[in-house]
């Protein structure tokens, strides 16, 4: 089997979200050629990887574009090919669940700001936190298969979204929760921004370089398979639930909500109260639960819990994980641990003060 150039440079022009897998060899004449299941062990078995390292050392012109000049391949560069189409279909795919995520948020937040932040501040909550929540997004969306079947954030993607494609730091914005949708839109053109750039620095790379080239990206076959179509009703499915906790924490985190804690002969007794200056807030448990239909122990104990595998205040994984359990650290709050030793003549507040946490 021998490809010209220009299919996959053709391939690298493709604007639509979702790519269609090249057919597998079944026929005559130039689909004589055999091929096995488009899977990483495919990829791992034929040693894909190894025919990629050995091509750069050969190419006049190395980078994706003169790896394809190159082409007069024996059958088991096909899967590369196919390969480097679901990459750059990926990345097409990513710009549209940018829009897909912030569509989604732009419809579901606003009741959680109504239900749980009234009197909004616009400068409380640093832009980086909405982003997570599009990373969130993000990261449902698989290298190739369908995303209804997704059930874990796959290492790849992790890699991937937290390193080339991390979302721009923008230190001295912060979310505009009464005009979210400013928020929203400038978070998301930076984003989108972040993906044209990282797609064009692999398309320009050495293949074998080593922050942008397209060998890195391709190793183990993680690209290898038959990418599908999704809509923003998949996406939804996926992130939603997640997306409002994560939301309600942020809303609660803007007023400086706590989980305050016993600790009794050396152990917590299992009593986290959430607190809002000196008062105690069940309502807002019990709203999160007969409306959001969120479990009370993520809400008191999930602080809690993340606080201690972690050991510090407010931990947010680089992505967020689609099981929302009770040590997943997508609800989180600061943790005040009752001390007996600093309470005596103090109120609460001032106790959670001693521990460095402004209440």
């Amino acid at each position: 089997m021998h490809f010209k150039a220009n299919l996959l440079l053709a391939t690298l022009q493709l604007a639509a979200a979702t790519p269609i897998a090249m057919p597998q060899g079944t026929g005559s004449g130039a689909d004589s050629c055999p091929s096995e299941d488009l899977i990483a062990a495919t990829w791992t078995k034929n040693k894909v990887d190894d025919v990629l390292t050995n091509a750069a050392k050969n190419l006049t012109t190395n980078n994706v574009q003169g790896l394809a000049a190159s082409l007069g391949a024996p059958n088991f560069f096909w899967y590369g090919l196919v390969a480097i189409q679901n990459y750059n279909s990926y990345m097409n795919s990513l710009s549209t669940a940018v829009a897909f995520a912030t569509s989604i948020m732009a419809l579901e937040i606003p009741q959680v700001i109504t239900d749980f932040y009234p009197k909004p501040q616009d400068n409380v909550t640093p832009i980086k936190d909405l982003n997570a929540i599009i990373t969130f997004g993000l990261s449902v969306v698989p290298f190739t298969g369908a995303l209804g079947k997704v059930s874990t954030i796959a290492t790849g993607v992790s890699g991937l979204l937290t390193g080339r494609l991390k979302a721009p730091e923008a230190p001295d914005l912060f979310v505009k929760w009464s005009e979210l949708g400013v928020s929203l839109a400038a978070a998301a053109k930076a984003y989108q921004s972040t993906i044209s750039t990282s797609l064009q620095n692999t398309l320009d790379a050495k293949i074998d370089d080593k922050d942008n080239g397209i060998n890195a990206l391709l190793t183990g076959g993680q690209f290898l398979g038959v990418s599908q179509n999704f809509t923003q009703a998949d996406m939804q499915a996926k992130m939603s639930t997640n997306m409002k906790l994560r939301a309600i924490a942020l809303a609660l985190q803007a007023q400086k909500a706590f989980i305050y804690r016993n600790k009794v002969g050396g152990t917590y007794d299992g009593n986290c109260r959430l607190r809002i200056g000196e008062e105690e807030r069940p309502d807002i448990l019990t709203l999160i639960g007969k409306k959001y239909g969120i479990s009370g122990k993520i809400i008191q104990e999930g602080p809690s819990n993340c606080f201690d595998k972690h050991g510090v205040q407010l931990y947010t994984p680089d992505i967020l994980p689609l099981d929302a359990k009770d040590d997943s650290c997508i609800f989180n709050l600061n943790v005040c641990t009752f001390n007996p030793d600093t309470f005596p003549g103090k109120t609460i507040q001032e106790n959670c003060n001693l521990q460095g946490i402004s209440t």
